[in-house]
């Protein structure tokens, strides 16, 4: 169980060292405050995606679903001109219907 745990912390940091490795060669430059709140976006994809935020259920192929209705949804509100600060609320809301109807389906 140990083993496991590190081995999926140490997958998760070569990932996200990736990650900001393409970032930066993406946008030249790097600061440390490029990816803040991008941690909302994961919750919401996971979210939307059918994970359940108590944990035990969820998949990786609800969660790519997740994803794609995410990034359409900010496109979109992107293209609209919607200022970033009601992208981030319709964010939050965004989770918090997920987790209305989670806990409407699975009970307390």
């Amino acid at each position: 169980m140990k083993r496991t745990k590190v081995t999926v912390y140490i997958f998760s940091g070569l990932l996200a060292s990736l990650a900001s490795l393409i970032l930066i060669g993406r946008l030249g430059a790097a600061e440390p405050t490029i990816g803040n709140l991008w941690e909302l976006d994961a919750i919401a994809a996971a979210a939307i995606g059918g994970a359940s935020l108590m944990g035990g259920k969820g998949s990786v192929f609800g969660t790519l679903i997740g994803v794609i209705i995410l990034g359409v949804l900010r496109n979109g509100l992107t293209l609209l001109n919607i200022q970033a600060f009601y992208q981030l609320l319709a964010t939050g809301l965004i989770i918090i219907i997920a987790m209305l109807i989670d806990r409407a389906t699975r009970g307390k």
